[in-house]
């Protein structure tokens, strides 16, 4: 800004080329200005031969000229003839070479002047594209997240043809959105443009397609890409095999997933990270595998490859794999631990079988391991949920504690009993298992609280809950998602919405973020208040939030537009549902069908059954049940008989609300004898019969003036009741 300044031209006026071209120009001038003034000195030109002090010397040198050449050439020879003791000393080049050197000191000036500008406009370039590149790049990670991989490839590739090619993390994310929707040749192409132009494929990159391919069932294709990958000197890691070994596994290909791993495993590896992961993902078939392949080879796992197993076993409910699996290692080893036993009989306390938990406590002893707090709080727990109090007791008497975390396991002890005691309805115990925790001084966390808060709650007890939570504020624990949820629950239950809102609220801005199930309380809440639009407004925020509702949450909505006949919002919530990729389910269209029917649709509710069928939906008793009283209630029994014995043929047992309906149909069409038969029919097959019936009975009976019909009816019902 300051050499334009000093050049006469305003930045707000010129471009910054002109202002550029402008500023070499002066200089150049200025080096003109130099050397006229030394050639004017040299020749001993007078200056009061210039026309100006300010004019340019150069020009003046110029207008002189033709007029005194001759005197130029006589003031020189005088110059030199009075110079008699020139002969060889040089004192004229000498001059020259000092100009020489000034131009050349000019010069040298302008040259770093241009390179500091070419510099300057270089950096500037290297920022933009870095700016560039970061932009795009943040953008086509989120249009991944957004699952736009389309737009994002094309993102991508026009990147590329500008010279900026993004990093290897971008083209992963691009990659595994492609196979997640199964776009492979697409996948495959990505894949092969890294290759080929770069950035080089990482183990996550190879792992990604060998998953794609396996997702597809191109096992061949996940197998040459494997071997592409052991071929440009990436080894692969315990995932790789992970993914193709349970592929070939799935597809009974077990010789083939053999030999991969005899490839992959070598006898340094214990092929306990490859276990351990192979469970996490519950893979557990070809995690056996992998163990059968190890001890075929003469490697026998460790204890802890062992419990991983044991552990996936049990977690999936496989107690027979888990039993032979945990005496395959009594007898050839290795020797079951104390995590080994604890892990078993959490696995049968899942399944409700008690009498093999309490056995194997039992002979934990006789295999020299002595229970500790954990087994004594995996049993507690399940026989406190069992509402087996007193059993729980007894035992936590008989098992001696351990010294190493004695006070965190008094902890959960502790907090095991305080919520079996509120489970079983016993307030007073509960909180005198809370009070002998604060006496003996144990360091109380959030999850003793939220046990606190919920039992109190669930015996509505909220204002003295309200209390503990500030007491909980006090301590500095700071309230979790369970803790919002519990309250907001409870609330709920109440009627309270609007505190329960207010409670939301709060979570939010304490930093605690709702979770679909904060959502799922206060929306059925909402819906079951008949709040329509609070209840959408819940809904709008979790999509704000990027929180894709379970179909549970889409489903109390449609239903409550169903409930009040608004087929049109019912629809609309459906297409958002479909929109943001969550399929209905049968609840879905029962809803629908609700909302059809109430809105006196028959045709449409029936086409949206057949639908059902068309998307792999079976219709339930609900379906049509819906539909039978939709048609009696229009006066269409011969309709509703239709779809009663259409349910009969699917295997579906009528409820009384099917029978309700039929004989609201038949008295609708002045059937009375075809309803009184139905009735009989109800009473013989051994249904319960509810007020329902009756009252519509003893109406249509008082109608008809036959208050002896109806007495004896109400009679029979009191008997009934009886």
């Amino acid at each position: 800004m300051a050499l334009a300044t000093a050049c006469g031209e305003s930045m707000s006026c010129s471009s910054p080329h002109v202002v550029l071209i402008r500023l070499l120009n002066q200089t150049l001038d200025s080096i003109k200005y130099n050397v006229a003034q030394m050639v004017a000195t040299m020749l001993s030109i007078n200056p009061d031969a210039r026309t100006s002090t300010d004019e340019n010397p150069l020009s003046a040198v110029g207008d002189l000229m033709p007029a005194t050449s001759d005197h130029y050439q006589l003031r020189t020879q005088d110059w030199f003839l009075r110079k008699k003791d020139y002969d060889d000393k040089r004192e004229p080049p000498a001059v020259f070479n000092m100009l020489n050197a000034t131009l050349k000191e000019s010069l040298e000036r302008l040259k770093m002047m241009r390179e500091t500008i070419s510099l300057a406009k270089i950096g500037f370039r290297g920022h933009a594209l870095k700016a560039y590149k970061a932009r795009q790049i943040a953008m086509i990670k989120d249009l991944c997240l957004e699952q736009k991989f389309g737009t994002a490839l094309c993102l991508l590739r026009e990147m590329i043809r500008k010279g900026v090619v993004p990093d290897v993390l971008t083209h992963n994310y691009l990659l595994n959105g492609l196979c997640k929707i199964g776009e492979m040749e697409e996948a495959d192409c990505l894949f092969r443009e890294m290759l080929e132009i770069g950035p080089p494929p990482n183990h996550v990159t190879y792992n990604t397609f060998i998953k794609g391919c396996c997702l597809s069932n191109d096992v061949d294709k996940a197998l040459h890409i494997f071997f592409t990958m052991t071929s440009r000197n990436i080894t692969p890691n315990r995932d790789t095999c992970s993914i193709l070994v349970h592929r070939l596994c799935k597809r009974h290909l077990l010789r083939d997933a053999t030999k991969l791993l005899g490839k992959i495993f070598t006898a340094d590896d214990n092929g306990v990270d490859i276990i351990r992961g192979l469970c996490l993902d519950r893979k557990l078939g070809s995690a056996l595998l992998l163990r059968r392949k190890m001890i075929q080879r003469g490697i026998l796992p460790d204890v802890l490859a062992h419990n991983y197993l044991l552990n996936g076993l049990c977690r999936i409910g496989d107690m027979n794999k888990a039993d032979w699996l945990f005496r395959e290692m009594i007898e050839m080893g290795p020797p079951p631990n104390r995590v080994t036993y604890n892990t078993f009989i959490k696995g049968y306390c899942l399944i409700d079988d008690m009498d093999k938990a309490l056995y194997l406590f039992s002979t934990m002893a006789n295999c020299s391991f002595r229970p500790n707090r954990v087994t004594c709080n995996i049993l507690l727990h399940a026989l406190c949920k069992k509402g087996l109090l007193q059993n729980a007791m007894k035992l936590l008497g008989e098992i001696l504690s351990d010294d190493k975390g004695k006070a965190t396991s008094n902890l959960i002890t502790s907090t095991i009993l305080m919520d079996g005691s509120f489970k079983n309805g016993d307030t007073v115990q509960a909180l005198g298992y809370w009070d002998e925790m604060l006496k003996k001084n144990i360091q109380i966390d959030v999850v003793a609280y939220n046990v606190l808060i919920h039992g109190l709650c669930s015996s509505k007890n909220r204002d003295v809950a309200y209390g503990y939570l500030a007491e909980m504020l006090k301590r500095g624990l700071l309230p979790n998602v369970f803790t919002y949820n519990t309250l907001i629950s409870a609330l709920c239950k109440e009627g309270k919405f609007d505190e329960a809102c207010h409670i939301h609220g709060v979570m939010s801005r304490m930093g605690v973020a709702p979770d679909q199930i904060s959502y799922k309380v206060i929306i059925q809440g909402l819906c079951a208040y008949g709040d329509t639009v609070k209840a959408n407004e819940f809904l709008l925020s979790m999509l704000k939030k990027s929180i894709v509702p379970a179909s549970i949450i889409w489903n109390l909505i449609i239903d409550l537009y169903g409930r009040f006949g608004d087929f049109k919002n019912a629809f609309c919530i459906r297409d958002q549902m479909l929109a943001f990729g969550v399929a209905p389910n049968v609840y879905t269209y029962n809803a629908l069908i609700r909302a059809l029917v109430g809105g006196r649709n028959l045709l449409s509710a029936y086409s949206l059954k057949k639908r059902m069928l068309l998307n792999g939906l079976f219709p339930d008793v609900v379906t049509y049940n819906l539909l039978i009283g939709a048609a009696s209630k229009l006066g269409h029994i011969n309709f509703a008989i239709q779809l009663h014995d259409e349910m009969l043929r699917r295997g579906y047992e009528p409820d009384i609300i099917t029978y309700t309906e039929l004989v609201r149909g038949h008295l609708k069409r002045g059937n009375i004898k075809e309803a009184q038969e139905l009735f009989v029919n109800i009473e013989r097959s051994g249904i319960q019969i509810d007020h329902v019936l009756c009252e519509i009975l003893i109406r249509e009976y008082c109608k008809l003036n036959n208050p002896d019909m109806a007495f004896a009816l109400y009679q029979k019902w009191l008997m009934r009741k009886k």
